[in-house]
């Protein structure tokens, strides 16, 4: 059986000179680490810049992940949309939310505002042979008849006769 060493206040601040973050730390010593926690020598070893924030959310590891200002940012930049970042990062995005970060993270925003011109008349037309019902449409392709409604499209796409609730036929269209 290998021989447990007893850590002091030196030799952990040697340790921990191998490791960029705490995170690192951990993983590499997990003694070492426990005993620089217990002295409060971690905020010595691994400081914190005066104008980071810290955010600490539960993980589901039961370990806090702490998420900073530039770490939110730099999670953010791996992906392209608003919906992505909140999928595959969802706790960042939280803390982005909160903290008020997401409009620094201009990309995403400019993703929402190319979704919200993205369909042309041509589009449209293309959309409107394929599904020639509304409910059509939103039963195989969702994400669009929300778009498309959101847009305020789907009503011109698929005007209503009356009050009948049959679709007009071209002529009927053309006429009225």
């Amino acid at each position: 059986m290998a021989k447990k060493q007893k850590w002091t206040k030196k030799s952990v601040m040697l340790e921990a000179k191998n490791y960029q973050t705490r995170g690192e730390f951990l993983k590499g010593n997990g003694t070492a680490y426990r005993y620089a926690k217990e002295n409060g020598m971690l905020d010595k070893l691994f400081p914190f810049k005066k104008d980071q924030k810290k955010a600490a959310i539960p993980s589901t590891r039961g370990r806090k992940r702490i998420w900073t200002k530039e770490t939110c940012y730099a999670e953010a930049q791996k992906y392209t949309t608003l919906s992505e970042f909140r999928t595959n990062a969802p706790s960042a995005m939280d803390i982005a939310y909160k903290n008020g970060w997401l409009n620094e993270y201009t990309w995403l925003a400019k993703a929402r505002e190319r979704a919200k011109s993205a369909y042309t008349l041509d589009d449209m037309i293309g959309i409107r042979n394929q599904y020639p019902s509304k409910s059509m449409l939103a039963q195989k392709k969702p994400s669009v008849y929300k778009a498309l409604k959101t847009q305020g499209f789907l009503n011109a796409m698929y005007p209503v006769h009356g009050n009948t609730g049959k679709l007009h036929t071209k002529k009927q269209a053309e006429t009225a």
